[in-house]
């Protein structure tokens, strides 16, 4: 009888002392989650209230954020605006578009947002959206920005007017581009992404 209160108790304490390890493991747990923000830096300067997980917050009362993809905007490409079609990569973002992931070489800051958009290899690959697609993401999150209030849009992304972070699309274009020369593309353009 002695050995089975024994073994009971053996395994009771081992029992309890594997409950203390898992609240302990959870425990830590939490306390690193917590202590990982909760979006991005770069997030608050293109987004202000909007968060980077896409979570229904917003602006201006209860709106909520709506933005078109990378895809979409390639999609919608021919039927943009013919002026905006037109513009140059070098105007919207007073710098060339990336060729090269370490940024030694650029694509000529002539090309238009149509050719950004659109022109493909032989092989079928789009040429110039660039490496880890940051040319495509960065025109696609500056193509929300433009167009945010269209109705033919439906797109809510109000990050540049008189109240906003950016009184113009010069000045966001502007900064989109920077934080790309700041940055590795390849993460960049991941965080672009998760924003549209």
């Amino acid at each position: 009888m002695s050995q089975n209160q024994d073994m009971h108790q053996n395994t009771e304490a081992k029992s309890s002392l594997s409950n203390r390890r898992k609240f302990l493991v959870k425990a830590s747990a939490g306390t690193l989650v917590a202590s990982i923000p909760a979006k991005p830096l770069w997030a608050t300067e293109f987004t202000n209230s909007i968060q980077a997980s896409g979570g229904p917050s917003g602006f201006g009362g209860n709106a909520v954020v709506v933005t078109k993809s990378s895809a979409q905007w390639v999609a919608l490409a021919e039927g943009l605006d013919s002026h905006v079609l037109h513009l140059t990569f070098d105007s919207i973002f007073g710098g060339a578009p990336w060729k090269r992931a370490d940024k030694s070489r650029v694509y000529s800051g002539s090309l238009t947002v149509l050719e950004v958009l659109t022109t493909k290899k032989t092989n079928g690959n789009y040429k110039y959206h660039g490496p880890s697609s940051i040319n495509l993401n960065m025109l696609s999150l500056w193509l929300n920005a433009k167009y945010h209030n269209d109705s033919r849009y439906g797109i809510n992304y109000p990050v540049v007017g008189p109240t906003a972070h950016f009184k113009d699309l010069h000045s966001f274009g502007q900064r989109v581009y920077q934080i790309s020369v700041d940055n590795a593309l390849s993460t960049y353009s991941a965080q672009l992404t998760s924003m549209m």
